[in-house]
């Protein structure tokens, strides 16, 4: 897969003339061999972009957010209108799923960057990549600055140390693997639940409940235990007690 590129700006014969750059490239890539799957450059929904036609010069879309996970569903289901609407239903992808970090904790962006993978696997997206896994920082001087603060790694004097939010990647890649998005539930009291299962029949549920915490309880059928694993890697094995 070769991606196309960034974000492209501006309006008008500017749309016009990236979308001519496109069909070059496609057409060259796909000359070359048919087999290389093309992802768009990483536009938002755009309906200047569709009506130019650049839908026809892409195998999948891109996109890149650094909202919350509220914005992932948004624009994904903006994307979905649009490409039904222009008839060019195609995957989605993002190179770019990002939270802006300075000045947050890291629970707070390990918080946000699983909501946001698992949304954009519930919407059905292909695959995701946050953004970012680490800056060099040989000198030491970039703590702190906007740059530093994306990096899911400390990488003063490029140390490369795990950060909360690394660790949280990490179990999330792991956690979800090859399975697929099965279904979601919102409880009352506004705990929301995310289920994964793959062919074998192994199954991920991820939780959450925005701006609170509860006890809550977990239904499992017939006597399947569970291990959780918390925000930090921990892990408990946890016994089924009368189905949950």
């Amino acid at each position: 897969m070769i991606a196309m590129g960034n974000e492209p700006h501006g309006t008008g014969e500017k749309v016009r003339e990236n979308v001519r750059a496109y069909k070059a490239v496609y057409e060259t890539v796909k000359a070359f061999d048919p087999a290389i799957h093309v992802i768009g450059t990483s536009v938002e929904p755009n309906e200047e972009y569709f009506k130019a036609g650049y839908q026809n010069y892409l195998d999948s879309y891109d996109f890149h957010t650094y909202g919350s996970y509220s914005t992932v569903r948004e624009t994904m289901r903006a994307y979905r209108t649009l490409m039904q609407r222009f008839d060019a239903v195609k995957p989605i992808h993002s190179t770019e799923l990002g939270l802006n970090s300075q000045g947050q904790t890291r629970l707070a962006v390990a918080r946000e960057l699983i909501k946001k993978f698992t949304v954009f696997f519930a919407e059905g997206g292909a695959t995701a990549s946050w953004f970012t896994i680490q800056y060099p920082d040989p000198q030491g001087k970039a703590r702190g600055q906007f740059g530093d603060a994306h990096c899911v790694f400390d990488c003063k004097y490029n140390l490369y140390n795990p950060r909360l939010d690394a660790v949280a990647y990490y179990h999330m890649v792991n956690g979800i693997g090859v399975k697929r998005f099965v279904a979601e539930r919102r409880y009352p009291g506004g705990v929301q639940a995310y289920l994964f299962r793959d062919d074998e029949g192994r199954c991920v549920q991820i939780l959450w409940l925005d701006g609170k915490r509860a006890d809550v309880r977990v239904p499992l059928p017939g006597a399947q235990d569970a291990d959780l694993v918390e925000i930090d890697g921990t892990r408990t094995a946890l016994r089924n007690a009368a189905g949950g």
